[in-house]
C-alpha cells in the first residue's frame, strides 16, 4: 500500500533514519540528555524525558502524515512520517514507563503489539534489531555512519539545551560556523536569523544547518562556507534541500 511504500523508500541512508531518532528527542520538551549506540546488528536510543506509550507512542506507530509539530517554529520534524525511516531498518520497541510497543513492518505491516513491562523504564528508550539486509556488513561502513551522524546534529547546541552522545562520545558542543571555516578572509556573523561562518569562493558550496540539523549544501554565487540557522527551514519530503519559497531561507539570503 501507499504508506507502506513511504516507509520502505523515503530513507536516503542508514545514518538519516538514525537521525530522525535523535530528532525526536530534540523535538522533546521533557528531555535534556539523548544517547544513541549503534552497530551492524542494533540500534539503541536513550533520553531521559518521557513517551506516552498509550498515545503519542501508538500514534508514531500508525498515524504517518499526522503530527502536532507542524505549526511550531522549534520542532525540526513535522512531517508526521519520520519514525517510518526508523521501522524500515528493523524490529523496532518503543519503551516508556510500564509499556513497550513493538513495530514490525515487514512481519505485521502497518500495526504493532503492546506489552506491559515487569521493569519500568526511567525515561525513553528504542531498541532497533536491524534486517539484515536493510544495513551495511563491513566495519568500515559504520564509522562513516558514526561521522555522519555527528555532522548532522554538531550544531544543535547552538539552538536547542541538550546534550547528545554518540556511541559512547559527546558532541562537541563548543563548535560555531566559524570554527569550521580555514579561511583567513572568512566573514564571522550573528544575527536573528543565523550564525553565518562564510567566505569568497568560485565554488559556491554553502553547507547549511536548519535549526541546528543538517541538511544538505546550497549553491550561493561566489560564496562558501556554513550557515546556521536559528529557526526551522521550509524542507523537502527527504529533509535533504530547502525549498526555494522557504521565507526563513530566503530571509537569509537577503542577508549574505
Amino acid at each position: 500500500n501507499v504508506i507502506r511504500s513511504i516507509i520502505d523508500n523515503q530513507t536516503i541512508n542508514v545514518s538519516q533514519a538514525l537521525t530522525e531518532l535523535l530528532q525526536n528527542g530534540i523535538d522533546s520538551d521533557a528531555a535534556d540528555f539523548l544517547s544513541l549506540t549503534t552497530t551492524p546488528k542494533k540500534t539503541v536510543y536513550v533520553d531521559n524525558g518521557d513517551l506516552d506509550i498509550n498515545g503519542r507512542g501508538e500514534n508514531l506507530a500508525t498515524e504517518f502524515g499526522l503530527t502536532d509539530k507542524g505549526d511550531d517554529e522549534d520542532k525540526i520534524g513535522r512531517f508526521g512520517i519520520g519514525m517510518g525511516q526508523v521501522y524500515a531498518h528493523g524490529h523496532t520497541v518503543l519503551m516508556s514507563g510500564d509499556w513497550a510497543l513493538h513495530v514490525d513492518v515487514r512481519e505485521w505491516g502497518i500495526g504493532y503489539k503492546k506489552m506491559e513491562l515487569t521493569n519500568p523504564v526511567e525515561g525513553v528508550e528504542i531498541h532497533v534489531s536491524h534486517y539484515e539486509d536493510a544495513v551495511p556488513e563491513n566495519e568500515y561502513e559504520w564509522e562513516k555512519i558514526d561521522s555522519e551522524l555527528r555532522k548532522r546534529v554538531k550544531y544543535v547546541h547552538l539552538c536547542h539545551e541538550i546534550d547528545i552522545n554518540i556511541n559512547g562520545e559527546p558532541v562537541n558542543t563548543t563548535l560555531t560556523p566559524s570554527d569550521a571555516i580555514q579561511n583567513v578572509h572568512q566573514i564571522s556573523h550573528i544575527n536573528e536569523h543565523a550564525y553565518y561562518g562564510l567566505y569568497h569562493s568560485a565554488d559556491s558550496e554553502v553547507k547549511v544547518w536548519s535549526n541546528g540539523l543538517y541538511i544538505g549544501t546550497k549553491d550561493i554565487k561566489g560564496i562558501s562556507g556554513v550557515i546556521v540557522t536559528k529557526k526551522n527551514l521550509d524542507v523537502n519530503f527527504s529533509r535533504n534541500d530547502v525549498k526555494d519559497r522557504c521565507p526563513h531561507w530566503n530571509t537569509v539570503i537577503d542577508d549574505v
